[in-house]
This record gives C-alpha cells, structure tokens and sequence, in this order.
C-alpha cells in the first residue's frame, strides 16, 4: 500500500530526532489523512518533544480513532518522561491538558486525567479534586481524577481523600486511600493523618 512508506518515513524522522519534520508530522495527523500514518505522525512528535508537537498531540485526544488517540496520549507521555515530571516542559502540556479538559468527549476525558496526573502538575489539582469529590460524576472519572491526584501527591489534599474514604461506593474509598498512600508525606504523617 502508499501508506506504508509515509508511515515508515514518519516513525524514523521521531527516531532519529528531526525537528525540522515537526511541521510536516503536525499536517499528517489531519483527518484526511490515514489513521495509520496519523498514528505514526502522532508517535513520531511524542518523540520529538515539541511545543508545537505537544499541541497537536493534546488536540489529538479526541480523535475519533483509538489508534490515534492513543498514539497521541503515548506521545504526550513519553514527552512528560523525557522532560521529568514538574519540568516547564511538563507545565506546559498541563496547562494544554486543563484547557482540553473542559471539552474532551467522555472517551477522551480518562486519557487527558490519567496525563494530568503523570505530569504531577499542582495546576491540576484544584480540577481534579473537585471531580473527584462530585457525587454526580461518573464513577470511572472520579477514580481516575484520584489516581492521578495520587500521582501528583499534593498532601494538601490529605483531609479530602480521608473524606472520600467515608464513601458509600466502595471502587471511591479504595481509590481515595490509595491516593492517600501515595502522598508525599512521612510515615509518621500518614498515620497521624489517617488517625
């Protein structure tokens, strides 16, 4: 098939490092493009670690197509890996992963949560915490918003998670005291924490 070397050429510009190619990858990653060769786009500007890459990565988590989100999420991850959690860097693809909260599909939402937390940005918090705590939220969404606040380990937020853990749903108050493990806290405040 034709799509077979422009698939290979994208995933060896990520390879080898080209950043000049950056531009080219962000318009193979159109819809009109095909999904195998948007995915490897996708990979490739994962490993190029761009601002712009970065962008077209986070619009990227919606797609329609899991290969492609998918391949978006693994890109913007891989960048956040690269960076370090907490670097400007990672900063950045935070505060782009806040602002496509709000209007990510309800597939796309556990991608851009799971992110949120893997870049352990304290930006995120806030939203996290208050989906977390909305009984009206789905289930699935409130788990994954207290996985990622245990990625983050704010123990600032140690008081609601011990709230969350007089949940009637059992799935919330095992996620809840799994984040509440996870915080960055001594031993000695954990305990005197959880009582």
């Amino acid at each position: 098939s034709d799509d077979v070397p422009v698939w290979h050429l994208a995933r060896i510009l990520g390879d080898i490092g080209d950043r000049s190619a950056v531009p080219s990858l962000i318009a193979l990653t159109s819809s009109r493009s095909p999904d195998g060769i948007r995915a490897a786009s996708a990979t490739a500007l994962g490993r190029l670690g761009t601002v712009d890459g970065a962008e077209a990565l986070t619009v990227l988590l919606s797609d329609e197509n899991n290969l492609v989100s998918n391949s978006a999420c693994k890109g913007l991850a891989r960048m956040v890996a690269d960076a370090g959690p907490r670097s400007p860097q990672s900063e950045m693809i935070a505060d782009g992963l806040l602002r496509r909260l709000s209007d990510a599909d309800a597939r796309a939402r556990p991608l851009v949560i799971g992110l949120l937390g893997t870049t352990r940005s304290r930006s995120a918090i806030r939203l996290l915490l208050r989906s977390a705590l909305n009984a009206r939220e789905d289930v699935k969404i409130r788990i994954a918003c207290l996985r990622s606040l245990g990625r983050i380990g704010d123990a600032g937020i140690a008081g609601d998670l011990i709230d969350l853990m007089a949940s009637g749903d059992e799935a919330i108050r095992r996620a809840a005291a799994g984040a509440l493990v996870s915080l960055d806290m001594s031993d000695g405040e954990k305990e005197h924490v959880v009582g």
